[in-house]
């Protein structure tokens, strides 16, 4: 910033009109020769610069922004005693070794040059560049330094004086002003000898921060100014192409300028544009630059042309933004690959860690004994059956349990699927399997399959059941979004950035599959380890073969298990997940990483999915079923007993006392009521609670057949018409199957299908997945139909007979049956009118045709009257009914 006259005279003790005089109009005029005369200094020396950086003494290239803009000039006076009058611009400094100083004083044969050295501190690069910061202490003193790194005037001569010094840090250079005496000789001349008896005798300019400028050892280049430097402090910083504006005169041949700038620097580039009166010149160095543009701005040609230079960036953003957008089809694959590799290598290495830590159970709050301490002596206080023991290992589930050991202890080679019906006690199985020692992953297949609305909520939910963090589901619908976009710009319809979601899905358990071969890895060098600290004991060869065959026999769980629990579930139809999860099962089993093992209570569809990935491979399977009469019996008996040795009998005047336990046998009532409940684990679990609460046999069992009746009663028929009409299948059809397995234990499963249910398997399989029936089959192929849970019999044959829902439900039927045979009758009166209307031209076909539709309409009529009369005696007793 210039200085005001009147802030010049307070400060420096003149006049204000010397300060305006000081700032009058400036001669354009070279920098390097000042005289008594007053030739011209450029006004540019005087503005402020940007902190130092670290320091230099070769040429360098580095990249940076241009600084743009034109140099002002201003011209000094000279009194009669010598004083040099300088500029305002001059006046302010920012070194405390001033470029020309206010009492410079000059003889009448002495002149004042400048000249800049091209590498004493690091450039710039941009104005975050930190070595500014790790320099600017030593500025000063390297300052000093460069004066002290000058040979002796008397090997320059001409009377070489220095008379100050001032830094250009955002170039990586730094002034210097001289006094010389011509002796009458062309000053041109003088200056050149000068340059060069510098350049040969200059010396290198050390400091240990110099090593950020990567050439401390070798000296500065020195050049005379010729121009009219312009020191802005712009956030504009040097690169190696310059731009040349000619300003005042026409633009020079290729070689004149070639002559002007070469000695700054070696020149790879020149381009002139004698129409745009400009030219851009390209050097190998930036230091080039950086001298080409302190020492040449402002210098006048021969023909007139003042040149004007300024830095022109070698890389914009907006070209950079034009090639992005002009090449999609290099960009945007590049982008996604290097998108990848960076989620690859930092990210995947965290997820590993996560699911390992589950794997090993340090998320699990149930392994860790101050939990299960606190929830023993909190929670489950309110929950406890007192004597309920045995839970897991109720009948022969024990043997299940040590076969399933057995296996885990082997080396993986095959699946292991356990398969039942919903409450069979596939979970108390998995619990007696699945101890603290055994590393287990579990799995919810189902709570998968039904995230499936959208990609990233299947891909969120396969990564909770893994532990896999962190996960960002997002990024697939932003990248379905690029896509789109993408197709429009390169016009390919294959994706670039969206990945299908079954790749997904396997890049997620290939993370798991890394976590489980390093655990494995983690776990064999431990036992190495242990191995090996145990034979460097100092035993006889007896016992260290003993120990060896102990060892081999321990029967360790090596291999980690993984849980598919809930896998093919009824219901759930996605086959993307079943397959992709077998598929990935197959490669942990086959090479040998973990056992896999499957829960699922549909076995007939988990078969043909297992099959397809692990094929030719007998699995080792554990089949779950309903319990028969004598070891239900048995189950109830061992729970009265440990209820009766934990609590106190009841008296026998309490109400609903019943002596269940006679030493141990069980009295009629109890074996008729666990008979009507079955032998479902589900239902005895919730007989062995309401026990535990003081109730006996027969009323608890009431209890559960009474609530399984409304279940029934709603699930099957809705709560009204309206929740009837949202249910998969008809009232008359969930009715047929009600009354006819009140009856009999198992119906035929197609003479079902095809008759009441004409053909709609649909229905069938809906009453399926709400547990209303199950399906039984044989050689791949359904083959019979039977209640959901055995005690829903009892509940059937309690809606039977209510005489009020039941004959609602017959008169509904009857009504559905009058419906549908109605439309088969006009259809075939439809027929019979067009084949009446041939007349004689009829054949014989057309009159047997018309007497078989003739024999269904009698049918159909037949059908109709017994439906009506049944609904008109439907109708009277509920006429007749009041309760």
């Amino acid at each position: 910033m210039l200085a005001t006259p009147s802030r010049l005279a307070r400060r420096n003790g003149f006049s204000a009109e010397v300060a305006a005089m000081r700032q009058g109009p400036a001669l354009n005029l070279p920098l390097a020769r000042i005289g008594p005369r007053g030739y011209s200094i450029g006004a540019a020396l005087g503005l402020s610069i940007i902190s130092a950086g670290p320091l230099r003494s070769v040429l360098s290239t580095r990249t940076a922004t241009p600084a743009r803009g034109l140099a002002s000039s201003s011209s000094p006076s000279v009194g009669a005693d010598g004083t040099v009058t300088l500029p305002s611009a001059l006046i302010e400094q920012t070194s405390s070794y001033p470029l020309v100083p206010l009492d410079l004083k000059l003889e009448p044969d002495e002149r004042l040059g400048f000249l800049y050295f091209d590498t004493m501190f690091p450039i710039e690069l941009n104005v975050t560049d930190p070595r500014r910061y790790l320099v600017s202490v030593q500025g000063e003193a390297l300052l000093q330094r460069l004066q002290n790194s000058l040979p002796a005037s008397e090997e320059v001569g001409y009377a070489f004086s220095i008379v100050g010094v001032e830094s250009r840090a955002k170039d990586g250079g730094a002034f210097l002003s001289f006094k010389y005496k011509a002796s009458g000789e062309d000053e041109a001349k003088v200056l050149n000898i000068i340059e060069t008896r510098l350049k040969q005798g200059v010396k290198s300019v050390y400091a240990p921060s110099m090593l950020l400028v990567a050439s401390w050892a070798r000296p500065p280049s020195v050049h005379v100014v010729r121009g009219q430097p312009w020191r802005e402090d712009l956030a504009r910083f040097p690169a190696r192409q310059i731009r040349i504006e000619f300003e005042g005169g026409p633009a020079p041949d290729e070689q004149t300028l070639w002559e002007t700038l070469r000695p700054y620097g070696r020149l790879l580039s020149l381009k002139v544009d004698k129409k745009e009166g400009s030219a851009i010149a390209g050097f190998s160095t930036m230091r080039g630059a950086t001298s080409a543009r302190n020492c040449a701005h402002g210098a006048t040609l021969s023909s007139g042309a003042k040149l004007i230079i300024n830095y022109q960036p070698a890389f914009r953003a907006h070209k950079a933004w034009e090639w992005i957008s002009s090449h999609p089809r290099i960009v945007l694959p590049f982008l996604a690959l290097t998108l990848g590799t960076i989620t690859y290598s930092v990210f995947n290495p965290v997820r590993e860690f996560f699911v390992e830590r589950e794997l090993d159970g340090s998320f699990r709050l149930e392994d860790y004994r101050l939990y299960t301490w606190l929830k023993t002596n909190t929670l489950e206080l309110f929950n406890r059956c007192e004597g309920a023991e045995g839970g897991n290992a109720w009948w022969e589930r024990g043997k299940s349990v040590e076969e399933i050991r057995g296996w885990l202890r082997e080396t993986p080679s095959t699946f292991i699927t356990i398969a039942g019906p919903r409450g069979s006690g596939k979970h108390q199985l998995l619990d007696g399997v699945l101890t603290k020692e055994v590393s287990h992953l579990r799995i919810n297949c189902e709570a998968i399959a039904r995230a499936a609305k959208t990609d990233s909520a299947l891909i969120g939910a396969l990564a909770n059941e893994l532990g896999y963090w962190p996960v960002f589901s997002w990024i697939s619908s932003v990248n379905n979004l690029i896509d789109i976009g993408a197709q429009g710009l390169i016009g390919s319809k294959e994706p670039i950035f969206a990945t299908p979601v079954d790749a997904q899905l396997r890049q997620v358990l290939e993370t798991a599959t890394a976590a489980l071969m390093h655990t494995n890895s983690n776990k064999q060098k431990a036992k190495a380890k242990e191995e090996k600290r145990r034979l460097a004991k100092k035993v006889s060869p007896d016992e260290q073969s003993k120990v060896q065959q102990t060892a081999s026999s321990d029967g360790e769980f090596d291999a980690p298990v993984i849980v598919l629990d809930g896998f093919c579930h009824k219901g759930l139809k996605n086959e993307m997940v079943w397959d992709v999860l077998a598929a990935w099962s197959a490669e942990l089993t086959q090479s040998h990483i973990a056992h896999v093992i499957f829960v699922s209570d549909n076995p007939v569809a988990q078969g043909k999915t297992l099959g397809r990935a692990l094929p030719n491979v007998p699995f080792q399977s554990v089949v779950l079923a309903d319990a028969d009469q004598e070891r239900a019996q048995e189950y109830v008996r061992k729970k009265l007993e440990a209820l009766q040795l934990a609590t106190p009998s009841p008296a026998p005047d309490t109400p609903g006392y019943s002596p269940a336990v006679r030493g141990a046998e069980l009295d009629q009532a109890t074996v008729r009521s666990i008979d009507v409940l079955g032998g479902r684990m589900q239902d005895l679990e919730a007989l062995t609670e309401k026990l535990g609460l003081g109730q006996n046999v027969p009323d608890a069992v009431e209890d559960i057949v009474t609530r399984t009746v409304v279940e029934l009663r709603k699930n099957a028929f809705g709560d009204d018409l309206e929740d009837a009409k949202s249910l998969p299948w008809k009232r008359g059809q969930a009715w047929t199957i009600v009354e006819q397995l009140s009856k009999g234990d198992e119906l035929a499963y197609y003479g079902l299908l095809h008759d009441a249910f004409k053909g709609d398997e649909a229905a069938v399989k809906a009453l399926e997945q709400a547990e209303i029936i199950s399906v039984k089959h044989a050689d791949g192929r359904p083959s019979s139909i039977r209640a959901g849970r055995p005690v829903l019999r009892e509940a059937m044959r309690r809606l039977v007979s209510e005489e009020v829902f039941a004959n609602t439900q017959r008169l509904l039927s009857a009504n559905e049956g009058i419906e549908s045979t109605e439309k088969l009758v006009r259809d075939v009166e439809k027929e019979l009118t067009e084949l009446s209307a041939l007349g004689s031209a009829g054949s014989g076909a057309t009159r047997r045709r018309m007497e078989y539709l003739l024999t269904k309409l009698n049918v159909h009529q037949t059908k109709i009257d017994t439906l009506d009369a049944l609904a008109e005696s439907l109708k009277k007793q509920l006429n007749q009914t009041t309760g």
